[in-house]
């Protein structure tokens, strides 16, 4: 048995410390709206912002990397994301906060550029890279593991003090920073893709009609799903729960997420060829149902929460559903040459979708409740789901052989 190499010891502490933020994405919306008073609307334009600066900085970050090494930039993406904690921490008004978002989008950009390299190169040291699915597979469940029991005492913390939760975040921040200190540099072999290339490829990728089918569903999809995780979280905090009750709704929401990708070859089953089909209306229909009962409010409370979570749970299992269905009709028609190329498009969709459809739902909640806002996403969504639907009517569900030759080569993008 080979040993392994210092870098992966290090990785497999760092991975699970540093993959995302402790305790803060499930408290995060209380904090902003109780702690620091900012209404629905602005994290909505908050969170629109944070896609925004991760589909901008795509490019550069990918320059960052190749100019200071892997090594240096899982350092300068640590420290990107304690920046950007002290800075939510210490602000004190709407565009503090705002800004902070860009420290923390470099971070999350050029972490994930770097990080998982870092492994692939430490094992190719040792000739072991047969193994980076089993290393960072674990790695990655343990953050998994402490996320969920975070998660639920998350929201006796914040009771306890409403700073604890994000201080907490900010310790583990350091802590990744500082084991991270310990990595020695490997090689980057990986070639930036320049700028004239990203426009030559688009070209080539969006001159298939599956390809601008697929991407404008997921355009569609990603945004809705990017502005429903705060109107969730408004929701439910409109219905009076308290911090407790709420962490421990989104923990077990959170966990739908991964029950819908666990059982998407059955819902496929059934499905068949229309599985994006069923999952965009299903979702749109929930979104709608869940605002028109908040709406209209004429049922006791506690009734009310539970069939509101009873649609959430609806809306994050599909979520879940979702993201493993469109990777395969992805992976159906693109060769593994030219696969990362598309996958990188399909990210780029994903993050302008956020922050179109985060921005829109931003200006609604500046003019109405969270319910009738909910209601109107809901039927934006439903809209551009069908108008998708009729799009995609004999381009996508098809199996691999089925396909064009032309539809699935992209001879161009392979060079």
């Amino acid at each position: 048995m080979v040993a392994m190499t210092r870098n992966e010891k290090i990785y497999k502490i760092f991975r699970p410390l540093g993959y995302d933020y402790f305790f803060y994405n499930v408290i995060i919306f209380l904090f902003y709206t109780v702690t620091k008073e900012l209404s629905v609307s602005e994290v909505l334009y908050i969170n629109s912002f944070y896609a925004a600066c991760i589909f901008l900085l795509e490019i550069p970050l990918g320059y960052v990397v190749e100019k200071i090494g892997i090594r240096k930039s899982i350092i300068l993406g640590g420290f990107c994301w304690i920046l950007h904690c002290v800075i939510v921490i210490f602000s004190q008004n709407y565009l503090t906060i705002f800004l902070a978002q860009i420290p923390c989008a470099f971070g999350t950009g050029i972490k994930g550029l770097s990080e998982t390299q870092m492994l692939y190169a430490s094992l190719k040291a040792s000739n072991r890279t047969r193994e980076f699915s089993r290393v960072e597979g674990a790695s990655v469940a343990k953050y998994y593991y402490l996320e969920a029991f975070f998660t639920i005492i998350v929201g006796y913390l914040f009771t306890v003090d409403e700073y604890l939760p994000i201080v907490l975040t900010l310790i583990l921040l350091v802590i990744a920073f500082l084991v991270s200190l310990n990595f020695e540099e490997v090689e980057n072999k990986n070639k930036v893709t320049k700028l004239k290339d990203y426009v030559q490829d688009s070209k080539i990728v969006l001159s298939s009609k599956r390809m601008r089918a697929i991407f404008f569903f997921c355009f569609v999809m990603s945004g809705v799903i990017g502005c429903m995780t705060t109107l969730q979280e408004s929701l439910i905090v409109d219905l009076g729960v308290n911090p407790m009750v709420y962490s421990i709704i989104f923990a077990i929401l959170t966990f739908c997420v991964g029950i819908g990708s666990k059982v998407q070859h059955l819902i496929e089953k059934h499905t068949k060829r229309k599985n994006l089909s069923v999952i965009g209306i299903a979702y749109a229909m929930t979104i709608i149902l869940a605002g028109t009962f908040n709406y209209f409010n004429i049922i006791d409370k506690n009734v009310l929460l539970v069939i509101t979570v009873v649609f959430l749970f609806f809306q994050n299992t599909l979520q879940g559903t979702y993201r493993i269905s469109a990777k395969k009709y992805l992976n159906h028609f693109t060769t593994s040459k030219v696969r990362g190329k598309i996958l990188a498009f399909f990210y780029i969709f994903e993050n302008v979708g956020k922050t179109v459809f985060l921005f829109v739902a931003g200006y609604v909640m500046d003019f109405n409740k969270t319910s009738t806002a909910t209601i109107i996403m809901g039927m934006i969504t439903l809209t551009l789901v069908i108008f998708s639907i009729l799009f995609m009517k004999g381009r996508l569900g098809l199996d691999p052989e089925e396909y064009e030759p032309k539809d699935i080569l992209y001879k161009d993008l392979s060079s």
